[in-house]
């Protein structure tokens, strides 16, 4: 475009629209610089949306990790308190048997074998809790 401006303004027969075809010229670059800034505009604009999409990605992504723990911790938390109640329940029998142990007693050994029915009955409640809670 340029050489036919060239060779135009040069012809002695266009001299007088030479202005004309550098009017159009300008025209002409000017629209391309319009569609040049026009075109970086439209590319920041789906840059910045791009970004944006991705942010909102990282957070829902994070969100469900973060919810996935939570739950996880939940569940373990549940299933260390059967632990704790299974613990208690042993050591109150080590503290039963060895008081019976010292003490021997025939009203203290009815008592032990309550006992022992006792702690084993709570040991499977506790079990069952602690299978429950594990699912």
């Amino acid at each position: 475009l340029t050489q036919a401006v060239n060779y135009y303004a040069r012809t002695p027969s266009y001299t007088s629209q030479s202005n004309c075809c550098y009017g159009l010229e300008s025209w002409i670059k000017d629209q391309i610089k319009k569609r040049i800034v026009k075109a970086v505009i439209e590319r920041d604009d789906m840059w910045i949306m791009h970004e944006k999409e991705q942010i909102n990605f990282l957070k829902e992504a994070n969100f469900k990790l973060l919810c996935g723990l939570h739950s996880e911790i939940e569940r373990l938390h549940h299933e260390l308190r059967g632990e704790k109640l299974l613990l208690y329940i042993w050591k109150q029998l080590l503290v039963q048997l060895e008081v019976m142990y010292f003490n021997p007693d025939p009203q203290l050994s009815e008592s032990c074998c309550l006992m022992k029915v006792k702690v084993t009955m709570l040991t499977v409640t506790a079990r069952k809790f602690s299978s429950n809670v594990k699912k």
